[in-house]
């Protein structure tokens, strides 16, 4: 394991600062165990891993400041996606239900200055979006489409 994926893992906080019931998973892309905290981040992290495009990814990768309510705090967004091409997109998994909290407002918005400063993308990715992503890569791969790829 390379030196900056070993970085990348210890930057991980786990689940020591989760506060929420998650689990550690393997990734192949990230070259480590990453800690998922809820089914939709299992189920996109296995469909990232899956698709053919995705060339490397980090979980958690880091902080953006963002202010709430006169409060200065930060937020980590769930993935960063490297694609084929040099595509550089953070992810953030959300359920529906949460799209329109105000807080979760001003962490996108943060989100929309950093990546727009860094040359990079962003998605807010909800499980409509990670169910149309699995059908689209688990069936080009059961159609031979990608060969040497498992689910």
């Amino acid at each position: 394991m390379s030196a900056s994926a070993v970085a990348r893992c210890l930057r991980n906080p786990g689940p020591i600062f989760s506060g929420i019931r998650g689990e550690w998973v393997w990734s192949e892309k990230a070259d480590c165990e990453v800690y998922v905290r809820s089914s939709y981040e299992r189920r996109l992290l296995r469909t990232l891993e899956a698709h053919p495009e995705v060339l490397e990814l980090e979980v958690e990768p880091f902080s953006i400041p963002y202010e709430y309510e006169g409060v200065s705090l930060n937020y980590i967004p769930d993935f960063l996606v490297v694609l084929e091409g040099g595509i550089r997109e953070v992810w953030e998994v959300k359920d529906r239900k949460f799209l329109k909290d105000p807080q979760n407002q001003a962490k996108f918005d943060a989100l929309n200055e950093y990546v727009l400063r860094h040359g990079m993308n962003a998605a807010i990715v909800t499980l409509q979006d990670i169910e149309r992503m699995e059908r689209w890569v688990f069936s080009h791969q059961a159609l031979g489409f990608m060969p040497g790829i498992s689910a």
